[in-house]
């Protein structure tokens, strides 16, 4: 069984904007609250993941573990997409649609296995699905600041 959490919202600014925020993951534990600390791998003093990257990531996205994602997709400013290193049914996806020069919208959607047969799959769908949700709806409404924020310091300087 996989189970799927999804959060979107449209955001003031153009996609490139956004695409630069996101693969800037360094700033991810700001505005991605799931999200305790990250690390990409191979470590080249970089802040922003490029093509055959992992991504080592602590918090709930790993159930409070570390986990490693590797960089599955990336089109700028469109798509950004990282699969589980250990397990190929584990997806984080960043789909971003511009709607004008000035407007984007964007959806977050995490794909992962449930193990454990159909009580496994409700209590997951009864506690974690729903925590996943409001967390990721939460980070997204921080995000949004952070890039329309992104976007006035591009203008002013």
């Amino acid at each position: 069984m996989i189970a799927i959490v999804d959060a979107e919202i449209d955001l003031h600014v153009a996609a490139d904007v956004a695409f630069d925020r996101l693969v800037a993951v360094e700033t991810w534990p700001v505005w991605l609250s799931c999200v305790r600390r990250i690390a990409i791998e191979p470590e080249q003093h970089r802040r922003v993941v490029a093509p055959g990257d992992d991504l080592v990531v602590w918090g709930e996205l790993a159930r409070n573990d570390r986990e490693i994602y590797e960089v599955e997709t990336l089109e700028a400013p469109y798509r950004l997409s990282f699969v589980g290193a250990y397990s190929c049914r584990k997806h984080l996806h960043f789909l971003l649609d511009p709607h004008g020069a000035q407007r984007t919208h964007l959806k977050l959607i995490f794909e992962y296995p449930i193990h454990g047969g159909v009580i496994a799959e409700s209590l997951d769908r009864l506690t974690v699905r729903p925590k996943l949700t409001t967390a990721f709806e939460h980070s997204l409404l921080t995000l949004r600041g952070l890039v329309e924020h992104d976007a006035v310091e591009l203008t002013t300087h």
